[in-house]
């Protein structure tokens, strides 16, 4: 898109879209079955996402602190909400999409630092295998 700023709109409504309509696609994005594959997936995305995130800072529409996986987070919290509401409100995540688009807009200062890709990485990783580990202890 010509515009970073609808660029970073359109990934994150068509992400949290497809996801809310698909707990399949969704669990393959979070790495819920097979770690190879959401490597794949973050490897493809990464380098665009950075390349928007930098158009969009250039044109002053992202905050200056915010960095793509800002944006990876932003996916995981819609994701949740696609998780914990889906069956009784599937668009409940378009309430939520505003309020997180507002803090990626210009203003402020963020309290902490962003996590780093590998770290993000690392962090989806350990939450998985504790989520097995939950199943495995408590089946059915």
């Amino acid at each position: 898109m010509d515009d970073p700023w609808d660029g970073i709109v359109s990934f994150l409504e068509g992400t949290a879209e497809a996801q809310s309509a698909d707990r399949g696609l969704r669990e393959v994005l979070l790495g819920v079955h097979d770690d190879e594959r959401v490597a794949q997936v973050n490897d493809r995305l990464s380098g665009p996402l950075r390349e928007l995130v930098k158009r969009a800072k250039r044109t002053g529409a992202l905050r200056k602190d915010a960095e793509a996986t800002d944006l990876g987070v932003v996916v995981m919290m819609l994701c949740l909400v696609a998780d914990i509401a889906g069956d009784v409100a599937p668009q409940l995540w378009r309430r939520y999409l505003p309020m997180l688009l507002d803090g990626l807009r210009p203003g402020g200062k963020l309290p902490v630092p962003p996590i780093g890709e590998d770290d993000l990485r690392d962090a989806m990783t350990s939450h998985k295998q504790r989520l097995l580990r939950v199943v495995q202890h408590h089946p059915g």
